[in-house]
């Protein structure tokens, strides 16, 4: 099925009722607008939407502040890490719609319009309704998840340095883009002993991977019963801690390990690992969600470090010294966010502060933090007791 919508005509409606339907129904939703000048839903966010990305671009100011709050209010607090911004590309212009219905059918809306009030109504517009094909849509959502990777969240974060135009122009005083500005204001600790340090993080993320297949084995046998939590916590300096160089942090957890829940720890952790590359961010958010609600205490530090001991390019460790950094560079994470859409964001920032920093010594985040453990950790001697 497809359908050619010419506006301003009577398809005004028919636009509206792709947007409402595809708020209603989908299972999986990805919107992508050149810029964002309001934000007025046809509808909430469906609750069986498991997949939701926004991603809006920031050239020439054209996007609104006030926008990006709403949608951050309008957005449930396990989705408000899926909301955007093309951060690193110049020349972001799609205004386009995906979306899969949970009888599998595959939608998808592109056009000139975006998500105003003067889309449905006023404007000269032109789009196209059409039923996708499964090639056709995975090969939509692919592109969508490498566009994601040049993005940030649309957060306040983000909205400190972003200037709406036609305020100071394109750059400030000194001739600096706000993207230049967000940049400087996520500069990264350089300690005298950085390349060591790194060369440290490096070795150990190698020997995490010559014990990796027991380590993992271990999760398994939890996960599906085979030994009890406490057999878990017995075991698991068989194939990690200081003993093998493998483990990122210091002495601490081991006060509240002891007690932890590792059947649905290991549950988690192993879905996070058998997860798609397109699927694993929200994969991540859903199970740090699912062990809050349950009260597992270990989904903090403990799965945090599997976490980046596993993609070290992808998640950080949850720790003190991160937190410190966070304050120095007064950076928050996003009010009233889940924990696991709040750990996303987080992963997301320092994903792109390690981009930003080109010629540091940090290329992954287990670097980035070796470097803040030296900078923000408690003591300045031997980093990890190693």
């Amino acid at each position: 099925m497809s359908d050619l919508i010419l506006l301003p005509k009577a398809e005004a409606k028919s636009l509206e009722e792709h947007y409402k339907r595809a708020f209603k129904c989908s299972v999986e939703l990805y919107i992508l607008s050149a810029y964002l000048t309001e934000w007025c839903p046809p509808s909430k966010l469906s609750t069986a939407c498991v997949t939701f990305r926004m991603i809006i671009g920031k050239d020439y100011g054209i996007t609104r502040k006030k926008a990006c709050r709403d949608v951050t209010r309008w957005l449930p607090r396990e989705k408000k890490s899926c909301f955007l911004v093309a951060q690193r590309i110049g020349g972001f212009h799609p205004k386009a719609m995906f979306w899969r219905e949970a009888d599998g059918s595959l939608h998808a809306l592109v056009g000139s319009s975006n998500l105003t009030r003067a889309a449905f109504s006023t404007n000269y517009e032109a789009n196209f309704y059409h039923h996708l094909k499964k090639e056709q849509f995975n090969e939509a959502r692919n592109w969508v998840e490498r566009i994601s990777g040049d993005c940030i969240d649309a957060d306040e974060n983000w909205l400190k340095t972003y200037r709406e135009a036609p305020n100071g122009g394109p750059t400030n005083s000194k001739g600096k883009t706000a993207s230049e500005e967000f940049d400087e204001a996520l500069t990264l600790p350089s300690p005298a002993d950085a390349r060591r340090l790194v060369r440290q993080r490096r070795k150990q993320i190698q020997e995490y991977q010559l014990r990796k297949a027991g380590l993992v084995q271990l999760f398994k046998q939890c996960a599906n019963g085979k030994i009890s939590s406490a057999e878990f916590y017995e075991k698991l300096p068989l194939h990690w801690g200081h003993k093998w160089k493998n483990r990122l942090q210091g002495a601490g957890w081991e006060r509240s390990g002891s007690t932890g829940d590792f059947k649905a720890l290991s549950q988690a952790f192993l879905a996070i690992l058998q997860a798609s590359d397109t699927e694993r961010d929200d994969v991540v958010v859903t199970k740090i969600d699912e062990l809050h609600a349950r009260k597992v205490a270990a989904r903090g530090a403990f799965l945090s470090e599997m976490l980046c001991l596993a993609f070290p390019s992808l998640y950080p460790v949850k720790n003190d010294p991160i937190r410190k950094f966070m304050k120095a560079i007064d950076f928050r994470v996003t009010r009233g966010a889940s924990e696991g859409a709040s750990y996303l964001s987080l992963a997301r920032l320092l994903r792109a502060a390690v981009q930003a920093d080109r010629r540091g010594p940090a290329k992954n985040l287990a670097e980035l933090d070796a470097l803040l453990w030296r900078t923000y950790g408690r003591s300045s001697g031997d980093l990890y007791q190693i």
